[in-house]
């Protein structure tokens, strides 16, 4: 796995917008630095992303398939456009997987889990702090977990379909 670093602003699919030669895949770790923003102009796979600038979704899904550390999806940073989200497993990832979808601004879209892989321990995600969906969600397998330590809002503004398990904490 390597760490792609954002050089500036631009295409995600464009070699010039990372520092790293080439373009992050479902193997690599994405970081997306202050200042910068990246734009998907094409659904994309990656293993893992950190957002501390912007991420523009251009109604584009970004697919996550796990993360050497808990957090596949780690957002400090700003969203904008519909970026829809569908977290996945190798059934490699840690135990104890977290999302973390509050940033600064924006919201993401859709959030689909396709949590099939691994242990029962690491088909289980939870979010952190309060969290809305500008649009569905879909659990086809695995775990959702609202946080049953705390009482922070989590809404959804559509349709929400669950195959899987939401553990809603209520």
């Amino acid at each position: 796995m390597a760490t792609f670093n954002s050089a500036g602003s631009g295409n995600a699919n464009a070699d010039a917008t990372w520092t790293e030669a080439g373009q992050p895949t479902d193997a690599d770790h994405a970081i997306i630095a202050s200042g910068h923003t990246v734009t998907l102009t094409a659904s994309e796979a990656w293993r893992s992303t950190r957002i501390i600038g912007t991420i523009a979704g251009g109604g584009q899904t970004l697919t996550l398939s796990g993360a050497s550390s808990n957090k596949p999806f780690d957002n400090d940073g700003t969203i904008t456009g519909d970026l829809n989200l569908v977290i996945t497993n190798t059934g490699a990832q840690q135990d104890g997987t977290v999302v973390d979808m509050t940033g600064s601004s924006g919201n993401v879209n859709d959030l689909t889990l396709n949590l099939a892989n691994g242990t029962t321990a690491n088909k289980t995600v939870t979010l952190l702090g309060a969290t809305t969906l500008d649009g569905n969600l879909t659990i086809t397998s695995g775990t959702l977990d609202t946080d049953s330590s705390s009482n922070f809002a989590r809404i959804v503004t559509r349709d929400v379909s669950v195959t899987g398990t939401l553990t809603g904490n209520f």
